[in-house]
């Protein structure tokens, strides 16, 4: 087992600052970017990311705008702006490290990390846990949906459908480099 850096960075992603949750091992093999899932922060998983530092890989973990120590904007935000956080955090790691990338999530962060790696290149493997697909029915039981509206799932997709854009359309381009380098904090863990 390796000894482990933890630290913080702050970065620019979708017109605000978000911060990165950093892993660190002496001699990394791969760099490992992880999204959470919704309403929570990359230390909530910090046994199972620390456990991949210990293994060699470097792991970047996203709190996406709005989450967790990313600072509290009023900017409204779309899982648009979360997958643009992530390939952000894909651009930290390639520049920080010069590494393989590959990314993974759980579950908003695994529809997180499979739209990136069905959009962006530059990721190596993409390994998303448990992803809701809402095309399914049974998806509908897996929220606070309660069983007896089921009957309301195709209409509500419908009328989401109607607002939301739908994933696999290339709208970003490439990521633009990463700019900033503040450090908030590290330890030794």
């Amino acid at each position: 087992m390796q000894s482990i850096l933890y630290s913080e960075h702050e970065i620019e992603s979708t017109n605000t600052r978000i911060v990165l949750s950093v892993w660190e091992p002496e001699q990394p093999v791969l760099a490992i970017v992880f999204t959470p899932a919704k309403m929570v922060h990359p230390l909530m998983y910090e046994p199972l990311l620390s456990g991949f530092a210990e293994r060699g890989f470097a792991v970047v973990g996203v709190h996406p705008i709005g989450h967790g120590k990313s600072p509290r904007n009023v900017k409204r935000y779309t899982i648009r702006d979360i997958v643009q956080n992530g390939r952000d955090a894909i651009t930290f790691a390639l520049e920080r490290y010069s590494l393989l990338v590959i990314v993974m999530g759980a579950s908003q962060g695994g529809l997180v990390t499979a739209a990136i790696a069905a959009e962006d290149e530059r990721v190596m493997a993409a390994f998303p846990n448990n992803i809701i697909l809402s095309e399914l029915p049974d998806s509908a039981g897996i929220s606070h949906f309660p069983k007896w509206m089921w009957f309301m799932n195709r209409p509500l997709k419908g009328l989401i459908k109607c607002r939301l854009p739908v994933f696999g359309q290339k709208q970003y381009g490439r990521s633009p480099p990463f700019q900033g380098k503040s450090t908030l904090s590290s330890r030794r863990l």
